[in-house]
């Protein structure tokens, strides 16, 4: 072989390098582009979803009155008005659809898809906005008075009945009417059925033949089948409560004379004494982010002056006296915090963990328990008033309250559903 073809075979293995290595770098600078592309997409569809979340409003706020319900935005502008007749409404497992019961007959539930979700898309969740839907079909009910969503379900129990009825989240729809993932036939009492997370079912008895109240919380499974006993001692049982999920879910029920404490995961039961035992607690309110639970407190027919308040970790106790009696309106905050609407017009703002009035807030005029209901809401932790007297709603801020709506009808309750 010649000299320069000895030499040109270096060369050309040079090149060869040269040109791998050119290849080379060229490739990864062509992943380092597709990368420093994806990362700005990946920023941009974040941008998008953060201004589409300032440009949308993720709350919806409805308001009943005694025709039906208005669906409002977090700024209390109207967006659709129901004149269906007298309805209660309770929130669906998927935080999108809402059960509107018919209250003028008992006889019949539907569905509204209330318009605003989001949807899980990775790191980040999209949200979405559209008009509000009212289902076109009714569902046949006996008097389903409670309704429970816990768990990604939702059991509606039929008073007249004893039928409790558990959809999935899933199934919740305006377009077909849902079908239960199963059923639970028991006997027809004012009754509360709570869905937990191992698929088995929390519900009410009755351990007087013929009592209107229950007096008894046992576990069922899917099948219909007793799986165990809660209590049988909870006599006139109304109110419950239920928290957590998985490894924290914890329950309890209202009854007279004490208050049933139940934690799910070790299935262990506390029977909590009132300080009085012919007294009742017949409401217990809580807060996904409260530890302690807020109850009323009846020792007779007289409006109470007292409310109860529960430490859910150590089953604690503690009655806190109020300067004026209250009715229905009371509720739990984030932080442990607790407000009370009392006859005389104030609220009192409560410290659940001390079992203190920390502050008094001037917000109505005095008022007749037994002539007036106004009830207390939460929209995005901010307190609501519902004043049926002056057809307004007023917003708690700092220590004092102002109007933020004026309606053209008396509102009777309100219900705040916030999706981003």
């Amino acid at each position: 072989m010649s000299n320069w073809k000895r030499r040109l075979l270096p060369m050309s293995a040079a090149c060869a390098l040269l040109l791998a290595a050119c290849n080379t770098d060229q490739a990864e600078e062509e992943v380092k582009e597709e990368e420093t592309t994806a990362q700005e997409q990946h920023e941009h569809e974040h941008e998008e979803t953060s201004h589409e979340q300032e440009e949308m409003n993720g709350t919806r706020l409805l308001v009943s009155y005694a025709d039906g319900f208005i669906v409002m935005n977090s700024a209390f502008e109207e967006i659709e008005r129901y004149n269906i007749g007298p309805s209660s409404l309770a929130l669906g497992s998927d935080m999108r659809h809402v059960f509107v019961k018919d209250t003028a007959n008992n006889d019949s539930y539907t569905l509204l898809d209330i318009g605003i979700w989001d949807e899980d898309h990775g790191d980040h969740a999209h949200p979405y906005e559209e008009a509000p839907v009212l289902a076109s079909y009714e569902i046949e009910a006996k008097n389903a008075a409670h309704v429970v969503s816990f768990n990604d379900q939702t059991a509606v129990f039929h008073d007249d009945s004893g039928l409790v009825e558990v959809y999935d989240a899933a199934s919740l729809s305006t377009i077909e009417e849902p079908i239960p993932a199963y059923t639970y036939q028991g006997s027809a009492h004012h009754g509360v059925a709570v869905p937990l997370s191992d698929g088995t079912l929390a519900v009410s008895y009755q351990t007087e033949e013929g009592a209107k109240l229950p007096g008894g919380v046992k576990i069922v499974d899917s099948h219909g089948h007793d799986v165990a006993t809660i209590t049988d001692a909870c006599n006139g049982l109304h109110g419950t409560v239920y928290t957590g999920a998985d490894t924290t879910e914890k329950l309890a029920f209202g009854c007279i004379g004490n208050v049933v404490a139940y934690d799910v995961a070790s299935k262990q039961t506390a029977s909590i004494a009132l300080p009085h035992a012919e007294a009742r607690v017949s409401t217990i309110k809580q807060h996904a982010d409260s530890s302690y639970y807020l109850t009323n407190y009846k020792e007779g027919e007289n409006p109470s002056t007292k409310v109860g308040v529960i430490n859910s970790e150590t089953n604690d106790f503690t009655l806190v006296e109020l300067p004026a009696a209250y009715g229905s309106a009371f509720l739990v905050a984030a932080h442990n915090i607790g407000y009370v609407q009392a006859e005389n017009g104030m609220i009192y703002k409560i410290d659940l963990a001390k079992a203190e009035i920390v502050e008094e807030i001037d917000a109505l005029q005095p008022f007749n328990l037994d002539e007036v209901k106004v009830t207390l809401a939460l929209m995005n932790n901010e307190v609501l008033v519902v004043v049926p007297m002056a057809n307004a709603i007023l917003q708690v801020h700092g220590d004092h309250v102002h109007q933020v709506a004026a309606l053209d009808v008396e509102p009777t309750s309100v219900l705040s559903v916030t999706a981003y």
